[in-house]
């Protein structure tokens, strides 16, 4: 489920703004002293509050309850005032996302995203970093470069709200100079970045917005032909795409892959194999069937058909419990493997359209 957090103006603009007038010459300190100083702003317009109330409303009663909502709505602005003076760190390890960070400050682009600006971060939860195993992390600890990248790869400048990733296979890029895709999927409500599903959105910083997203985000490094071939259990795959002539197709796109692994292949028996690599056309009519239109990571996937480079044959998805994917029944062994046009899954078998005969 997607939260948000809304600042208060989005519930009260017009007390918002004048809250803010008030308060704004008490905020340019940046010392420790910046909530009393809140404070006194407060209690410092309260008398005048009271005196406005006072001539404008005849009855005890009426004085009193508008009193209170008003003394309410300057304490509720300061707070959501000192919250959005927070930066982008500070919010960062409000909410505990405490790796991130650590990775930042050895980087050295924490101290830039301490500094005013318009930057949009994508932070992945302590789970994501928590899947990646301890190898990720090492890995990143222990190559400047390569961290370096990672994290600029998350980072965008320019502040995108939620309102704004609302526009499918939209495009940003990242600091590391890379693309970042925004994909939006009606039917079960859920933005992608780059594959990641976007759980918590709008969280605003002085200088910027952080959104919370639930998995890494890997920068891909080649098309979709050149990534299915430099993956050895994927090395059928990449011989019949050759052989088929798709592989010229695959440099374009942008297309989701489904790729079955090389045991897959060897359900078939080895007469079977050598007759789909020595016929060409049967190889193409196969690798089109694992091949659709458009860009669909794991987490935009349901229940639906799609259609596939072989003309009029459509692939059957289907979500089962606790959210496990089949495609036209096999499982999906491993998912959202980036390629620069689009997106890979392996599968455990081969598809084959329901008019194509193969003797196993």
């Amino acid at each position: 489920m997607l939260t948000h957090t809304y600042p208060l103006t989005h519930l009260y603009p017009n007390q918002h703004k004048c809250i803010d007038t008030h308060i704004h010459t008490y905020t340019n300190s940046n010392s420790n002293s910046h909530t009393n100083s809140l404070i006194l702003a407060c209690k410092s317009h309260i008398n005048l509050i009271e005196r406005y109330i006072l001539e404008r409303y005849k009855t005890e009663r009426q004085y009193k309850m508008k009193a209170l909502f008003l003394i309410v709505l300057f304490v509720v602005g300061a707070s959501a005032y000192s919250k959005h003076n927070l930066t982008l760190v500070e919010v960062a390890k409000k909410y505990g996302f405490n790796t991130i960070v650590e990775l930042g400050e050895r980087a050295g682009l924490a101290h830039k995203l301490n500094e005013s600006g318009e930057w949009t971060v994508f932070a992945p939860t302590e789970r994501a970093f928590s899947d990646m195993g301890p190898f990720f992390l090492d890995m990143l600890r222990n190559n400047s470069a390569t961290l370096e990248v990672f994290l600029k790869y998350h980072v965008v400048q320019g502040k995108f709200m939620y309102k704004d990733l609302q526009k499918n296979d939209f495009e940003l890029t990242s600091l590391a100079g890379i693309k970042i895709r925004v994909n939006v999927y009606r039917a079960n409500q859920i933005v992608t970045i780059e594959g990641c599903q976007l759980v918590n959105a709008d969280n605003v910083a002085s200088n910027g917005i952080l959104h919370i997203i639930n998995d890494v985000m890997l920068p891909p490094t080649d098309n979709l032909y050149e990534t299915i071939k430099r993956i050895p259990r994927y090395s059928i795959m990449a011989s019949l795409l050759k052989k088929s002539n798709l592989h010229k197709e695959l440099e374009n796109g942008p297309y989701t892959v489904f790729v079955p692994n090389n045991d897959a292949f060897h359900h078939f028996s080895n007469s079977t194999l050598q007759r789909i690599e020595n016929d060409g056309a049967l190889a193409e009519v196969l690798m089109k069937y694992h091949i659709v239109h458009g860009i669909l990571w794991m987490a935009g996937m349901h229940t639906t058909y799609l259609q596939t480079l072989a003309e009029g044959d459509k692939l059957l998805i289907t979500e089962g419990f606790f959210g496990t994917i089949k495609v036209e029944g096999a499982r999906i062994i491993s998912r959202d493997i980036p390629a620069t046009n689009g997106v890979i899954h392996e599968i455990s078998r081969m598809l084959k359209p329901k008019d194509v005969d193969l003797i196993s």
